[in-house]
């Protein structure tokens, strides 16, 4: 005779309780009820990462604390969610899925992870996963015609009025225009979170290394959202609190909607469009940057699929 024990309700979600944490495909960083709890129910986190073992982890501070992350509570679930983007773009930590991780007390109320625990979360919805990135069809061109949508980057109108300012020189600048396939926008998600996206993708250091790189940047820039048009054109400019004078650079993305026009784009294409101005330390033009600064030329490529 089999010695059956009758289950617990009671045990049920007392395994429930377990501290775990969810890194998602877009770089969000989300905790359950005991995770929240183990950290003192914060109002926001500080984010720490160990680059020699691999961890990621988090303490509770103040909301005026200078690196403070707010936390926000899920509707409907007790899962608690911090924007992480930048963090991970910084730091370079790949996030092609979501992966979920048992939490790990690290001592002093500070409570993360290590990468490699991880195990991909399932998409309940069935929807196909992102996948590797396919780079062996690049080619070099120097016929615009091939990649006419980046043809038509030197026409793009950045917002901001110190554009409009007439200068006796033309300040020496680069303009950088990318086009990836993708497919229309759908009624989610808001464009507040959108433009949060957009603006973690600019505070990456791998774009605030090239502009650093090519321009002189004042201490208390910063990338900055511009009006745009809704979720069709987002933009945002590298400038100072009240400049009037034009940034030292502009970048502006454009997604195709479902049944909105494109401003004369492909609408199974996103297009974004780096703008940077060379400027010294004093906000003087600086001369044109020579070729031998740069990896290597710029010239229009065009990926045959």
């Amino acid at each position: 005779m089999p010695n059956f024990e009758e289950f617990s309700r009671t045990a049920a979600r007392a395994g429930r309780g377990n501290p775990m944490f969810t890194l998602q495909a877009r770089g969000l960083l989300s905790f359950n009820q005991a995770a929240f709890a183990a950290l003192g129910e914060p109002d926001a986190v500080a984010l720490l990462y160990d680059g020699d073992n691999h961890v990621v982890a988090l303490r509770k501070v103040d909301l005026t604390h200078a690196n403070a992350y707010q936390v926000r509570k899920q509707q409907n679930t007790q899962s608690y969610l911090v924007g992480a983007q930048a963090f991970t773009a910084y730091y370079s930590i790949p996030t092609p899925r979501a992966r979920r991780f048992p939490g790990v007390d690290y001592g002093d109320g500070v409570w993360g992870f290590a990468l490699d625990q991880g195990a991909p979360v399932q998409n309940r919805r069935g929807a196909q996963e992102p996948g590797v990135a396919v780079t062996d069809r690049w080619r070099y061109t120097t016929d615009g015609l091939e990649v006419p949508g980046l043809m038509r980057i030197t026409d793009k109108a950045f917002s901001h009025p110190g554009y409009a300012q007439s200068h006796p020189d033309k300040p020496p600048s680069l303009r950088i225009g990318t086009l990836i396939a993708c497919d229309p926008l759908g009624p989610t998600p808001p464009i507040s979170e959108v433009r949060a996206h957009f603006l973690a993708f600019l505070t990456g250091h791998r774009v605030l290394d090239l502009v650093s790189m090519l321009t002189d940047l004042e201490q208390t820039a910063r990338w900055t959202a511009m009006a745009g048009h809704g979720r069709l054109l987002l933009e945002a400019a590298m400038m100072t609190d009240g400049q009037e004078k034009a940034p030292v650079a502009s970048a502006m993305l454009i997604l195709p909607e479902a049944g909105k026009s494109r401003f004369g784009g492909d609408p199974q294409r996103a297009e974004f469009v780096l703008h940077i101005e060379r400027r010294t330390n004093d906000g003087a033009f600086a001369p044109p940057a020579p070729a031998r600064t740069m990896a290597g030329p710029i010239h229009t490529s065009h990926c045959r699929t």
